[in-house]
């Protein structure tokens, strides 16, 4: 074996790798950075750049701003008649259950989801085939504690649950991002197309699960472009996370 030539491979391979994640540290940084600069922009400054790039609001702009309050949740635990998967529980009716509407689907899922009435249709996520439904805590979703119905020719077929229970509630000292400070941040960053129409801005916590059934949840702001994406803010570091439609496409 050339050992002198593999040497230099390794060498060529360790430099890619660390040129790789210089570069993903930089962007992160980037991105914070320009949020933190939005920090205290103004509601005049805000109309200003919309107007620049036609950028409409179909919906109000919310003025209070995020709670500095951090979550834990942990993956709750629910009856047998769910079938457990790694993150979610699913339940398939022996028969489908006919259903005309909204209204007989939520008179369903009274029946087999426990305190359905603390849930709410989330309209970004849900199409003709599947009713996407958030569970809500101190009147804010959780927009990871998920219930989702599939339905097939006005027939539930099948239901995917992540109900979380609160297992923490901490403070914390980070400055918060205002609506109108994020929203500042991503038409300027180039997020937010010319054009777009700003159909929903909604107040929730978001985050991910780090150790197994163990989710980190922090304030975050949800901004639904008509017929488009949807962006994720963290209301504390500014970070970005792009979701895509999930609309019917015919």
């Amino acid at each position: 074996m050339d050992w002198n030539r593999a040497k230099t491979i390794l060498i060529i391979a360790f430099a890619a790798l660390n040129l790789f994640l210089a570069i993903q540290v930089y962007q992160t940084w980037e991105k914070t950075l320009e949020l933190t600069d939005a920090h205290n922009i103004t509601l005049r400054e805000l109309e200003q750049l919309m107007e620049e790039g036609n950028i409409r609001l179909d919906t109000e702009l919310p003025e209070v701003k995020p709670d500095e309050m951090i979550l834990k949740a942990t993956l709750k635990n629910v009856d047998d008649s769910w079938e457990a998967h790694d993150n979610y529980f699913k339940q398939t009716p022996e028969n489908p259950i006919a259903v005309k509407d909204s209204k007989e689907i939520g008179t369903v899922l009274e029946e087999y989801v426990p305190d359905f009435d603390n849930y709410e249709l989330d309209t970004f996520s849900s199409t003709s085939s599947r009713y996407v439904y958030q569970q809500q805590w101190d009147d804010l979703p959780l927009f990871d504690a998920t219930l989702s119905v599939q339905l097939k020719e006005k027939q539930i077929t099948s239901m995917h649950w992540v109900p979380f229970d609160i297992t923490e509630e901490s403070r914390s000292k980070e400055a918060i991002y205002s609506a109108q400070s994020a929203l500042f941040a991503l038409i300027e960053r180039g997020d937010i197309p010319d054009g777009s129409v700003i159909s929903d801005i909604r107040l929730g916590y978001h985050g991910k699960n780090y150790e197994a059934q163990t989710y980190d949840l922090l304030p975050s702001w949800r901004f639904t472009i008509a017929k488009g994406n949807a962006f994720y803010v963290n209301a504390f570091y500014g970070d970005v996370e792009t979701v895509p439609s999930v609309k019917d496409k015919n």
